[in-house]
């Protein structure tokens, strides 16, 4: 990827780049017809038997682990915090994929409105790492840099998307591209003991100097007095606001389930289809971009692979085991639903390989998740007829 400015990187047109892409455009389109056929009028009169029980017991199930998770992530930071090292940041980054995945698999459960702002306070992304921090070829560049701007819970918030989408400074990815991207020199307490557990040498002047991983890593100077306190407090902050978000984000979703309750059962069925069909919109994003050889999603974790796995995974625990919201829609589009859960069962199988894969498995699995968003507006027109009829 190209640099065009301070960690903003311009979109590569790898998939133009690859010879079979243009047969992949044709066969997307024959998928896009927009003349296809809903279920006939007389399903549309068929009584419905819809148990969300175990769904809200799935999502339930999610959430609780997410918010577990994310707790232990900031447990890990704190420790990685107290003594920097290799070690440490290898923990802390086995704790941080653990809870993103947790989040990644609440979203997957077509819980949340991709419009909920909150959304993009806890994962927004892509990012622009040089809004957040220092980069080599720009030394002064970063919110962490800016002395003038203190480094507090408000500032961040003000700060995250100020001017850009990508200028992020709250969530998963500003949080992830630090302890990813960064070495654990860049994270040392100067003030405390664990600046005796960095390697040390005496220069000719007869000054103490840091070396080795830390300063060879980042010449633009992250060991910096001033910055370094920055750096760790940022860390820290990300911590607790990602805390923060999603107990807030739960909190929200209990109360959105709550409220539907009211609702007919068709009705908050028709509401997860919905919600399902744009989560299916994210996984044909994600797969296009691992075709193309885009960083994606987890960019600086190598996490994108996984993270389309675990959106299609819950997809297919909605409408498959262990919700089986399917079984409820197949009297009314039995077509459809099959080939929904058909679709899903060998998408979410073969994307369990995708990285690394051949190009011809990551061409296949694109084609099967592109089938997705035509199979939920088949199943949403269904049921709309069917609320029309009733």
């Amino acid at each position: 990827m190209t640099v065009a400015h301070p960690g903003k990187t311009s979109k590569p047109m790898a998939l133009l780049r690859h010879g079979g892409f243009m047969l992949l455009v044709l066969l997307l389109g024959a998928c896009s017809d927009p003349g296809r056929s809903t279920a006939p009028a007389a399903l549309s009169r068929v009584p419905l038997h819809i148990d969300l029980q175990a769904y809200h017991s799935l999502v339930d199930a999610q959430t609780r682990k997410s918010l577990i998770f994310a707790e232990a992530l900031r447990l890990s930071t704190e420790q990685f915090l107290h003594t920097p090292d290799a070690t440490q940041q290898a923990a802390l980054q086995t704790a941080w994929l653990k809870a993103h995945n947790a989040f990644v698999a609440v979203l997957a459960l077509a819980t949340i409105d991709q419009q909920a702002p909150l959304l993009f306070q806890i994962d927004a992304w892509p990012i622009e790492p040089g809004y957040l921090d220092s980069l080599p070829a720009y030394p002064d560049s970063g919110l962490i840099s800016d002395v003038t701007l203190a480094i507090t819970a408000e500032s961040l918030r003000e700060q995250h998307g100020f001017t850009d989408p990508q200028e992020v400074s709250l969530g998963f990815h500003a949080m992830e591209y630090l302890i990813f991207a960064r070495s654990a020199a860049d994270f040392l307490n100067l003030a405390g003991t664990t600046l005796s557990k960095a390697h040390t040498t005496t220069g000719t002047d007869g000054d103490q100097q840091l070396e080795g991983e830390g300063v060879e890593a980042d010449p633009a100077g992250a060991v910096a007095t001033d910055v370094l306190p920055r750096r760790r407090q940022t860390l820290t902050l990300l911590a607790d606001l990602i805390n923060q978000d999603l107990n807030q984000l739960v909190t929200g979703i209990n109360t959105a389930t709550t409220a539907s309750s009211t609702a007919t059962p068709a009705t908050q069925l028709l509401a997860i289809l919905t919600r399902s069909r744009h989560t299916s919109d994210r996984a044909l994003a994600a797969s296009q971009q691992l075709l193309a050889g885009e960083a994606g999603h987890g960019a600086y974790s190598d996490s994108s692979a996984e993270i389309l796995q675990l959106t299609l995974r819950g997809l297919q625990q909605v409408f498959s085991s262990p919700a089986d919201l399917g079984q409820a829609l197949l009297p009314l589009a039995p077509k459809a639903t099959a080939d929904l859960q058909a679709t899903l069962a060998q998408a979410q199988a073969l994307s369990g390989g995708l990285q690394p894969a051949s190009e011809a498995d990551q061409a296949r699995v694109t084609l099967l998740v592109a089938a997705l968003p035509h199979h939920f507006d088949d199943l949403i027109a269904a049921l709309n007829s069917h609320l029309a009829d009733h």
